[in-house]
């Protein structure tokens, strides 16, 4: 039995669709070289101008448009149609009818009363395009599918013409328009030939077979093609050599993706070599030249399925395996394979093949947590046949390892990012992350249910008292058999309580400065005190001195001004950078200077010889200091003491400033017999 009989309209088809899409009437028109004579082809778009048409004819004109190279400066008009050209009387169609079933059809579209495709079935599939057609389109469709098929009945019915009187070289341009102008158009039929060396028709191309149990699939590009050929004739041969004709051409609606068509034919043995090769039809009847040959054997089919009959887990703990298959179809089969699965979702992975096709019956010892196995019967030929799956779970007791690397990390909101090193066995079913925050207490889950993967996150309250938390891992088997804890893991929480506040105890105003007291922040992680100083009529407090260690509780703070009310406070920093709040403030005034302006001037001058800063003051009255005290500072830092001069001395030099920052210093002379002197201040940019 042969199958793939569709029918391909070419001209035709595309016509009819493109009719239902416009109103317009448009002719279209194939020509060709034949070397010695010109053939054209042509149909109109709709039926209802096919009908008018019919009747009224069609007008033929040939345009000589060159002659070898030369392009004519004026076309030579030819009337090929004195006449108009249109169908030919009924009587004159019987003998052609007789030996060409589609001039039958194209008189019977024409002149039948009424229109019916003989010899259709529902399996050809186009008995329901018949039945639900109109009349007239029915006529115009299948008068031009015929017409497509064979020339002479196109030329019968006035829709094709030889032009025999052509020129070798020359180069022509056809024009077809209705005889009549009832009917309007917007495209006339135009065809363009060169009347140079005749070109035959190519063979199809890409054509190939695959063999099956008694059947032959064919295939060929029919795309790359399209406007050559509308349909293709099969042959077949038995001994390579002697070809024989297939009875119906293949002609096809619709292509594969690839613009490929198909043909299936049955072969009569398996064990026979058979050869193919098609030819091409052109809507002129040429025949082309075959494509390349094509052979092939059929191929047994493998129809018997092997069938799991027993399957347990034996005294060892491997799994048995036995099953059934058809032992007449032994021969049909290279080998059994084991396939395994590990759930039913996952993808079938061979574990045992090369089983001997006598075999049914086998031993497997590397079990998975669960096991999903077919066994596959691997054909000579064509595609395996599975078992349905079995499902086998052997008992586990054994817990997994306990898992490793486990790491941590905290931010500022309290959010704990945890990871660890996935476990190498195959059944891990995922793990449980376990919580506490002190030594020796009992860690609790933080989660219910198992968690895949090898990383998570938690969440812990930053204002608590604890300052840390710690984590261990569990892994857990698809059993849940859990594996020992994980080494635990301590984690320092950034700390948001505030330590206590430190107390100022006491406050002296004295010559030399304001002496403070104070007691320190009793917390244990403090790593500072802060003392800051408020001047009276100020917005912005300044540190008066940092303290880091915490046997410090008293300051002598000199880089005052004299009789000038301050407030001091004092704060305590933690580790992790948490400050108190302030101290209860105290306030204190100053001590006005004893004696008269002791020094007058203090001025910097930059040494661009040598690059350095010249300092140099007066005094007046140098036999009452005992020393001087110069303290100094970088752009806007506060100053600190630098250094100690000896009386007799008014100018040093500071040779370690650095170029480009603003330098500042000031003075203080520490009188003989105790106290201060004024203070002076002076700035310059090195």
């Amino acid at each position: 039995m042969r199958t793939g009989l569709i029918f391909f309209f070419s001209l035709a088809f595309n016509i009819c669709v493109y009719s239902q899409l416009q109103d317009t009437v448009h002719i279209r028109i194939h020509a060709r070289n034949m070397g010695d004579k010109a053939l054209l082809r042509w149909a109109v778009t709709t039926p209802r101008a096919w009908k008018t048409t019919n009747r009224s004819g069609f007008m033929v004109e040939r345009y000589t448009i060159a002659r070898g190279k030369e392009v004519l400066p004026e076309q030579e008009r030819k009337q090929l149609t004195p006449f108009p050209l249109k169908a030919a009387p009924v009587e004159q169609w019987e003998m052609l009818a007789q030996k060409d079933q589609y001039a039958a059809v194209v008189a019977q579209s024409l002149f039948g009363e009424t229109f019916e495709i003989t010899g259709m079935t529902a399996s050809d599939g186009m008995e329901q395009i018949v039945r639900e057609s109109e009349a007239l389109e029915q006529r115009h469709t299948f008068s031009l599918f015929a017409a497509d098929m064979s020339f002479d009945a196109a030329c019968l019915a006035g829709w094709g013409l030889t032009d025999n009187e052509v020129v070798k070289g020359e180069r022509y341009l056809y024009r077809v328009i209705p005889a009549s102008d009832s009917i309007p158009y917007t495209t006339e039929g135009y065809g363009f030939i060169v009347m140079d060396d005749y070109k035959e028709l190519p063979p199809p191309v890409y054509f190939s077979a695959t063999f099956g149990d008694r059947s032959a699939l064919l295939s060929w590009n029919a795309r790359l093609q399209k406007s050559l050929f509308v349909s293709y004739w099969i042959e077949k041969s038995e001994d390579g050599e002697n070809f024989n004709r297939l009875e119906i051409p293949v002609v096809s609606l619709q292509e594969s993706a690839g613009g490929y068509l198909i043909y299936s034919d049955s072969l009569d043995r398996n064990d026979k070599t058979y050869y193919y090769r098609v030819r091409g039809q052109s809507p002129f009847g040429e025949i082309s030249k075959p494509s390349e040959i094509v052979s092939g054997k059929g191929t047994e089919e493998l129809k018997a399925t092997p069938q799991i009959v027993r399957y347990y887990i034996n005294e060892t703990g491997s799994a048995e395996i036995e099953w059934e298959f058809d032992p007449q179809s032994n021969h049909l089969i290279r080998s059994f394979s084991l396939r395994r699965a590990l759930s039913d979702t996952s993808v079938y992975e061979t574990v045992v093949k090369d089983i001997p096709p006598v075999d049914r019956h086998l031993v497997f010892d590397r079990l998975q947590p669960s096991n999903y196995f077919v066994i596959s019967a691997e054909p000579v030929h064509g595609a395996a046949k599975e078992s349905f799956p079995v499902l086998l779970i052997p008992v586990d007791s054994v817990p997994p390892l306990a898992p490793t690397g486990l790491q941590a990390s905290i931010d500022s909101l309290g959010t704990v990012s945890l990871t660890w090193n996935p476990n190498k066995e195959t059944d891990i079913l995922g793990y449980k992350i376990y919580r506490g925050n002190t030594r020796g207490e009992e860690l609790i889950a933080i989660q219910e249910e198992p968690l895949t993967g090898n990383a998570c996150t938690d969440t812990v309250n930053l204002n608590d008292l604890n300052t840390h938390v710690c984590y261990y891992a569990i892994a857990f088997d698809k059993r849940y058999n859990q594996s020992a804890p994980s080494d635990t893991l301590f984690l320092e929480k950034p700390l948001l309580v505030r330590p206590s506040s430190p107390v100022l105890s006491s406050c002296e105003s004295t010559s030399g400065g304001i002496v403070l007291n104070w007691i320190n922040c009793p917390d244990k992680d403090i790593i500072k005190h802060t003392l800051y100083r408020l001047e009276k009529d100020s917005s912005v407090a300044e540190i008066a001195g940092v303290f880091d260690n915490p046997a410090i509780t008293q300051y002598k703070d000199s880089l005052i001004r004299a009789n000038t009310q301050y407030t001091y406070t004092i704060t305590a920093t933690g580790k992790r950078g948490v400050e108190s709040r302030p101290s209860p403030p105290v306030s204190i005034r100053s001590k006005s200077p004893s004696g008269i302006k002791m020094i007058k001037s203090f001025t910097a001058k930059i040494n661009k010889e040598i690059r350095h800063i010249d300092l140099e003051w007066q005094v007046a009255f140098p036999e009452k200091v005992d020393y001087f005290k110069i303290y100094r500072s970088e752009n806007d830092r506060l100053v600190s003491l630098w250094k100690e001069i000896p009386a007799d001395k008014t100018q040093f030099t500071d040779e370690t400033a650095q170029p480009g920052a603003k330098q500042n210093y000031l003075i203080i002379a520490i009188l003989k017999g105790g106290g201060e002197s004024n203070r002076l201040t002076t700035s310059i940019i090195f």
